[in-house]
């Protein structure tokens, strides 16, 4: 079960379904890392960004859900359903569903490459 999610969260970064964040407001004047914010400035989270930031995340253009077998990496840099007050309410249901899909997938299908139709380029 923990590959699972260490599975889920791997699809929830490098297959993000939308490549920014709700529209916010900020309520104050506001400094970030030396940026000036003016209060009532329209503020648009990149998620895609923050996914495939090769300062955060190692090889980010590759899958390998192996990256969250670390217990110490429940990183809060995944922020698929946007960030602060205005996240995804649905979260936890999507999360929930998800879950049970793959885990129902994997244990009534088996699932392998066909390289035949799909072939992968090799560096030779």
């Amino acid at each position: 079960m923990p590959y699972t999610g260490c599975f889920m969260k791997e699809i929830f970064r490098i297959a993000t379904s939308s490549p920014f964040s709700n529209f916010q407001e900020t309520t104050e004047d506001v400094d970030f890392h030396g940026y000036g914010i003016p209060k009532s400035t329209i503020v648009i989270g990149n998620i895609f960004g923050q996914h495939y930031n090769d300062k955060i995340w190692d090889a980010p253009e590759e899958f390998r859900p192996e990256r969250f077998m670390d217990e110490f990496n429940n990183s809060p840099s995944i922020i698929s359903f946007s960030v602060g007050l205005r996240t995804c309410i649905g979260q936890t249901f999507a999360r929930n569903v998800f879950f049970l899909l793959l885990v129902f997938l994997y244990q009534r299908f088996s699932f392998e490459l066909d390289v035949a139709s799909n072939p992968i380029p090799t560096d030779e």
